[in-house]
C-alpha cells in the first residue's frame, strides 16, 4: 500500500470517529436516552375522589380520575391504599384494581370533607381530609391522623416506540458515517487526481 492510501484511510477513520469522540451519540443514542415513549400519568384536576374500606376493614380502596399528560385523556382508576402506599410514595405506577374486583373490594363508603373542617374530635369513624389541591389527603379516626397521602403521580413508559423506530435510526446513523466518508473520500480522490 502507497503512502497516500494509508493516510486517506486514517483520515477516513478519524472523521468517521470524531462525531462519538465530541459527545455526539447519533439517532440510535438520543432515541434511547430521550423520553420517547414516556407518558407521564396524574390525577385529574378534579379527580372525583372516592375513597371506601375494604369489606374486611384491613385496608382503603382509592378510585379516581388519572389524566394523561400526552393527550389529557381522563381514566377511572382504583388501587389499594396501604397495599400501594410506597410504591405511591416512591412515584410509581400502583397496582391498578379494575372491573368486578373494584365491586368485591367496595366496601364502606369514607366521608371526606376539605382542610377548613378539622372537627375530628369524638368522630370514631375513619374520615378523609382533602387539600386544597384535591391530589393530597389524610386519613383521621378518632380524631388522630393515621396518615397522610397522594394520589399516584408516575411515568409510564413504552419502549415498544423505541423498539419500532430503532431500525430507522440505525440506518440513519449509517447514512450520516457513509455521507460523512464519501465526502472525505471524495476529497482524497480530487486531491490526487490534482496531483497527476
Amino acid at each position: 500500500m502507497n503512502m497516500r492510501v494509508k493516510r486517506g484511510i486514517s483520515c477516513l477513520l478519524v472523521v468517521c470517529i470524531i462525531p462519538w469522540m465530541t459527545g455526539c451519540e447519533g439517532l440510535t443514542g438520543q432515541l434511547w436516552s430521550g423520553d420517547y415513549g414516556d407518558d407521564h400519568r396524574h390525577a385529574a384536576p378534579e379527580p372525583d375522589l372516592k375513597l371506601s374500606q375494604t369489606p374486611d376493614l384491613k385496608d382503603v380502596l382509592v378510585q379516581y380520575d388519572e389524566m394523561r399528560s400526552k393527550d389529557a385523556k381522563i381514566q377511572r382508576r382504583a388501587y389499594l391504599l396501604f397495599a400501594n402506599e410506597k410504591t405511591v410514595a416512591a412515584g410509581r405506577k400502583p397496582r391498578f384494581i379494575t372491573g368486578k374486583a373494584v365491586g368485591r373490594l367496595q366496601g364502606f363508603p369514607l366521608a371526606i370533607s376539605y382542610m377548613t373542617n378539622l372537627s375530628t374530635a369524638g368522630d370514631l369513624t375513619l374520615r378523609v381530609i382533602l387539600e386544597e389541591d384535591k391530589h393530597h389527603f389524610t386519613l383521621v379516626s378518632n380524631g388522630r391522623e393515621i396518615g397522610s397521602y397522594q394520589l399516584p403521580d408516575y411515568m409510564q413508559h413504552s419502549t415498544w416506540v423505541q423498539l419500532l423506530l430503532t431500525p430507522a435510526a440505525v440506518t440513519g446513523d449509517v447514512l450520516i458515517v457513509a455521507g460523512i466518508a464519501a465526502v472525505v473520500v471524495g476529497v482524497l480522490y480530487l486531491k490526487s487526481q490534482s496531483g497527476n
